[in-house]
């Protein structure tokens, strides 16, 4: 009985994960979806992100902040992050 679920439950996640190839097939490919989804990752990483920068306290904020500015002004996404958390290191080691 336990390996029916488990094949039925492959199947299921199988079907999900394809439907979403087939579901972007269907649809038109217009300038308007595919600015929509370049901005999906960054979405994500928000929601991620934000709870986590609200329980920990003000030295998340500046890690946060530090990554955020770098990131405008360098547009290089590691760099930013080595300098965010090098601004997390310092705030914790010296506040």
């Amino acid at each position: 009985m336990i390996e029916v679920a488990i094949l039925l439950m492959a199947i299921a996640t199988y079907l999900c994960r394809a439907s979403g190839f087939v579901l972007m097939d269907m649809s038109l490919d217009s300038p308007r979806i595919r600015h929509t989804l370049t901005h999906v990752p960054g979405s994500v990483l928000v929601a991620m992100i934000a709870p986590y920068v609200l329980n920990r306290g003000h030295w998340a904020v500046v890690g946060l902040f530090v990554t955020a500015i770098a990131q405008i002004v360098l547009r290089k996404p590691l760099v930013s992050l080595v300098l965010g958390l090098t601004a997390v290191i310092l705030v914790r080691a010296y506040i």
